[in-house]
């Protein structure tokens, strides 16, 4: 079975669907969105671009980030670092670090940030930008 919802809009509209609920004709569930982590993590992410992080992420330059320490999960077969960044450099030469734990419980990380050592604690599912 497959639902296609097609919204067509102006550029520069934003458009969101929410508390989305497919039920049989029955009227047995078959799927929820809600408030899901997910959900939660695409509205914050959507958020940081849109407002606080634009200068960086929309109109910014990627470089290379500082290393990181954190705690390794496993994703899939892969080893990989439970706390996931990247560094951005807005036009005027600012700089801000986008810091993503993508795990199921709290982390923590250090890392050198603008000469000083940086210590962060991200709860489940936190998109976070450091200046």
């Amino acid at each position: 079975d497959q639902l296609r919802i097609i919204i067509r809009a102006t550029p520069g509209y934003l458009g969101w669907i929410d508390d989305l609920m497919l039920t049989h004709v029955d009227g047995t569930e078959v799927m929820t969105s809600g408030d899901s982590p997910y959900v939660r993590f695409l509205r914050d992410w959507i958020r940081l671009y849109r407002d606080e992080g634009r200068d960086f992420l929309a109109n910014g330059f990627r470089f290379r980030p500082p290393a990181l320490e954190c705690a390794r999960s496993k994703l899939g077969a892969h080893i990989v670092p439970a706390i996931r960044h990247a560094a951005y450099r807005a036009a005027d030469g600012r700089t801000a670090l986008v810091l993503v734990n993508g795990t199921g419980i709290e982390q923590e990380c250090s890392f050198v940030w603008n000469g000083k050592i940086r210590r962060e604690t991200l709860n489940s599912g936190e998109l976070r930008l450091v200046r």
